[in-house]
């Protein structure tokens, strides 16, 4: 997953990063508050649904000035699903708009979506795209692109075959100054009779930058090493810069039993170091996220055991000693029997430095719905936002079976989800709803 440049404000994490104004230490009071005052708040839609046509991957995105993006793959393009195009909420007509022409985000499918901003709301997004190009001569590559407000059309940054290999789950971050940095599993090469091929169908973590040349041209590097991890296959590859600009990478490595590992680039080396023991999960670390709080402190969720663990780096005498610690407690909530691809969950903090989580609850009470949870830091527990409905009930941010959930926060502490509607599919077509918690 999505992110924002780390300037002089730092904006939450929906992505990444934000300082606020003393007047929303008001708002923060009142989101505090209790338990009883959020249940209190209502689930509304935003503008109609983003799309009623097939579409899959939603990923949501709120600027510094609370304007809600969102990118997803477009599959009505003739000849099945196909590229991504990105939308934008217009709050006076309250109504989705599209942000230049449709399916223009990529050249052909596109899959593990990322979305972010820069302080000037310029939007960026980042993917694996069926049809990039790679070294290896093979496609499914590293896709990145930029808007050019100009031309109203998306301009790919760094020129084609920017990864080695297939490019899986590709997260973007911003520098201070705007420039796109991406993390992804970097397809690895081998020689065969004088011929580059790909060696595997996945490879190991990577990190890219992204920068404007003398020409204003955009041009591409790796940071550090390409695949840098070393050692076997990875997998839920994230970044996050903070905001003096350094960059922070985690990733689920198949060398350590699919257990996380940590890096914080060096620049001045141009190299990676390790942050903490490699391998420092209690499990499986599925669905692994990494998070900057709004102190630049870096944390982890992920899934393990049927219960999401948080955990917080305490940094040590040196970073290899570093320990990432419980952050928050860990929580299983019953509604949690598995977790598969579309059922990932989202993690973000608010203003306050409170986590928000949004997940799809499996368990038989829930029925697959969508649950967004905030931490109760009193109380030390994780109440679900709902809504309170005419009849007394309560409800929560989906009315039914749901999946594919993107959770973003607003700079004044908007909530907001996406998700796949399964419940109101029409033909077999579930449309993309987004929701605020207001």
């Amino acid at each position: 997953m999505s992110r924002h440049s780390n300037q002089a404000l730092k904006l939450p994490h929906s992505g990444r990063s934000a300082r606020f104004a003393p007047a929303l230490l008001v708002l923060g009071a009142a989101l505090q508050s209790s338990q009883g005052a959020l249940a209190q708040r209502t689930w509304r839609s935003l503008g109609r649904p983003v799309t009623t046509e097939p579409a899959t991957d939603p990923r949501l995105h709120v600027d510094r000035f609370d304007r809600v993006w969102i990118a997803f793959e477009d599959c009505t393009v003739a000849g099945g699903c196909g590229q991504l195009t990105v939308m934008r909420y217009d709050a006076a007509q309250d109504a989705w708009v599209l942000v230049g022409p449709r399916y223009g985000a990529s050249e052909d499918r596109s899959f593990f979506n990322s979305l972010t901003t820069d302080l000037n709301g310029a939007p960026f997004v980042a993917s694996l795209d069926y049809g990039a190009e790679t070294v290896s001569y093979d496609q499914r590559g590293l896709n990145v692109r930029g808007f050019e407000a100009s031309a109203q059309q998306w301009l790919t940054l760094g020129g084609p075959a920017l990864s080695m290999g297939q490019a899986h789950c590709p997260d973007l971050a911003l520098t201070p100054s705007g420039d796109p940095i991406v993390a992804f599993d970097d397809g690895i090469l081998r020689i065969e009779n004088g011929v580059r091929r790909q060696q595997e169908h996945f490879g190991r973590n990577s990190v890219m930058k992204f920068e404007r040349n003398a020409q204003g041209a955009w041009t591409s590097r790796y940071l550090g090493a390409p695949g840098f991890s070393g050692g076997r296959e990875t997998w839920h590859n994230n970044v996050e810069v903070d905001r003096s600009g350094t960059v922070w990478s985690v990733w689920r490595d198949e060398t350590y039993g699919r257990r996380a590992v940590a890096a914080r680039y060096d620049a001045l080396r141009d190299l990676w170091e390790p942050v903490g023991a490699p391998g420092f999960t209690i499990g499986d670390a599925r669905n692994l996220h990494l998070r900057l709080d709004h102190n630049d402190r870096p944390h982890v969720i992920y899934f393990t055991g049927a219960q999401f663990v948080f955990s917080r780096l305490e940094l040590g005498p040196t970073l290899l000693t570093s320990v990432w610690a419980p952050a928050f407690p860990s929580v299983g909530f019953g509604d949690l029997p598995g977790m598969q691809y579309r059922d990932w969950a989202q993690m973000e903090f608010d203003p306050f430095d409170q986590p928000l989580i949004a997940y799809r609850a499996n368990g038989a009470a829930y029925g697959g719905r969508i649950v967004v949870r905030r931490f109760h830091a009193a109380s030390q527990t994780w109440p679900e936002l709902l809504s309170v409905l005419p009849n007394g009930e309560a409800q929560g941010a989906s009315a039914g079976e749901a999946d594919s959930v993107s959770l973003a926060i607003g700079p004044s502490g908007r909530v907001f989800v996406a998700y796949r509607d399964l419940a109101a599919a029409q033909g077999g077509v579930p449309p993309v709803v987004v929701k605020e918690y207001r």
